[in-house]
């Protein structure tokens, strides 16, 4: 007698809910993002005696699914042997609420189902899950049955790459990179507003962008529009770490908004190295620094390239203005001329009253700027992490 199995999950929750074969990715989700299970199925005898599985689809792909959204599928069992075939389930491989489980029974000839439910919650960045779930047979060779249900999360439209990292680019060289932003709703994709996050150095950022077209966006499961955005990073960039964000406001939902981060550093002519610096932030870090001794450090700017010789520095802003000082050395032939050195000296001087400018952000720490002659890098920033203590 034919009797039906109901495996209903009520809650998908995090990535720490995954155990067993879960596997969850926030890359693009193609054939190998899934990680191999045993194999299920195996040439047998097709005149063997004894109950024996068929399934019509082990694995079956739900696509893209928007978040919080609830989608289920039916998997079809069927006893293709000569006796009675016994299903129950051993485990779920996500923590879940199981609505009703029951050991099934399927006479030869006949069929059950098998139906699971998945509701995508809240688990953060991951756009890509792979759930199974374990059934115990008595078919010889397969006394394990896997389903699995595979699919991708959406928030209604998203942006490929989520941040755009740049890393190395020549000051002296445009540097063009592009995004895209695909569209999971049945409205046509349209931005409302863009704008560039960071206004300083705002006029040496450019942002255009276009429709896809269909066989650009069918690329992307489930997504049904797109746009191709092209950004160029001009000439006259600082020397040092790239912090700037694209924010477009789409008519998607209620003007949905989406933020693309733009990551990396200006490389040039000039290099600064030291002690404690961090190039890739231009980070100078001091730590704590006591009132009644203060500190004195040391940097080194190096002039390469055929600007070496006519390249001059001057401090054009320290903040802030009291308690911290910086002055620049004269000019010093290195490697037999091919390589001008200047050398930097920032003082905490003593005396200085207690404060901090520590922090995570750039804009927590004190600042030093540099200007150059340089026709390609104008400026030299230097963030000076360290706190005076009485």
């Amino acid at each position: 007698m034919k009797m039906g199995i109901l495996l209903g999950i009520a809650a998908l929750i995090g990535v720490v809910g995954g155990v067993g074969s879960t596997y969850f990715t926030n890359v693009n989700r193609g054939p190998e993002v899934f990680r191999p299970v045993r194999k299920v199925f195996r040439d047998v005898d097709p005149n063997r005696m004894g109950p024996r599985v068929e399934v019509d689809q082990a694995t079956f792909d739900f696509g893209t699914m928007p978040r919080y959204g609830t989608m289920s599928h039916t998997f079809k069992i069927t006893n293709v042997g000569t006796e009675l075939l016994t299903l129950s389930l051993i485990r779920t491989t996500c923590k879940c609420t199981l609505s009703e489980v029951k050991e099934e029974s399927v006479e030869p000839g006949k069929s059950t189902e098998i139906t699971l439910e998945w509701t995508a919650k809240d688990i953060g960045d991951v756009t890509t899950f792979g759930q199974t779930a374990e059934f115990e047979t008595n078919d010889t060779d397969i006394p394990m049955l896997e389903l699995r249900v595979r699919g991708e999360i959406t928030d209604g439209v998203r942006a490929v790459p989520d941040t755009i990292v740049v890393r190395d680019i020549p000051a002296d060289e445009d540097h063009t990179t592009t995004y895209r932003v695909y569209s999971f709703g049945d409205e046509p994709l349209r931005v409302v507003n863009e704008e560039w996050v960071q206004k300083e150095f705002v006029d040496h950022f450019e942002m255009t962008w276009r429709r896809m077209t269909e066989s650009e966006y069918s690329e992307r499961i489930g997504a049904n529009d797109g746009i191709v955005g092209t950004v160029v990073l001009k000439t006259g960039l600082p020397l040092g770490p790239i912090r700037q964000t694209i924010r477009l406001t789409l008519n998607q939902g209620d003007r949905h908004i989406v933020d693309i981060p733009i990551r990396g550093n200006i490389a040039s002519d000039i290099l600064v190295s030291g002690r404690s610096y961090e190039p890739q932030r231009s980070i100078l870090n001091l730590g704590n620094v006591a009132s009644r001794a203060g500190i004195e450090h040391s940097l080194f700017f190096f002039v390469k390239g055929p600007h070496r010789d006519s390249t001059k520095f001057e401090v054009t802003e320290i903040k802030p203005a009291e308690g911290l000082e910086c002055t620049i050395g004269e000019a010093k032939p290195i490697a037999g001329g091919r390589t001008i050195q200047y050398k930097v000296t920032i003082r905490v001087p003593p005396g200085t009253p207690p404060g901090s400018y520590l922090g995570t952000k750039l804009s927590d720490l004190a600042t030093i700027r540099i200007s150059t002659t340089h026709p390609s890098t104008k400026e030299v920033p230097i963030y000076v992490r360290y706190a005076v203590k009485p």
